[in-house]
């Protein structure tokens, strides 16, 4: 029995690491392993009613970690958020002064608008956010489509100086 010469060893070695490094790249793509909305990191600002309201998210661990303030001439209220995967449903946990805390569910991440639903929250029984476009992101609060209640934010990033 003939030996293979070493260029031909050489060309299935690389066969087998192109082929194994491609299946390894299909199965990674093909993964429908669900992501952070990323784009919320980082400060957020805007104004309503007198109200000056900044959100800042940061990313620790496996999850996204809020701040809101509100502020009205000297009264201000901080509130935490959490958005975070419970299983394959993202998250939006809102903890405001030392009420427990209020958990809304993600209807859809395929989309560039997420909506955080609690039907059995009061007000707001829905929190949206929509992906920036530039250095603004739309956000609005309300109890379902067609709410006339429904609040509008415009928040505009701030940049760091």
């Amino acid at each position: 029995m003939e030996l293979p010469k070493r260029s031909a060893i050489k060309a299935i070695v690389i066969i087998c690491l192109f082929a194994v490094s491609s299946l390894v790249f299909l199965h990674s793509c093909s993964t429908d392993t669900p992501e952070l909305p990323h784009w919320l990191k980082g400060e957020w600002k805007t104004s309503f009613n007198g109200i000056t309201i900044k959100e800042k998210w940061v990313q620790k661990g496996d999850s996204l970690i809020g701040v809101t303030s509100w502020t009205k001439g000297k009264n201000k209220r901080i509130d935490q958020l959490v958005i975070r995967f419970q299983h394959d449903t993202l998250i939006y946990q809102l903890s405001m002064d030392k009420k427990p805390p209020i958990c809304f569910q993600c209807t859809d991440l395929t989309k560039d608008t997420l909506a955080f639903v609690n039907k059995q929250n009061d007000f707001p029984k829905r929190i949206v956010y929509v992906r920036p476009k530039g250095k603004t992101m739309p956000t609005w609060v309300d109890n379902g489509v067609g709410d006339p209640n429904r609040i509008n934010y415009q928040f505009e990033k701030i940049t760091s100086r």
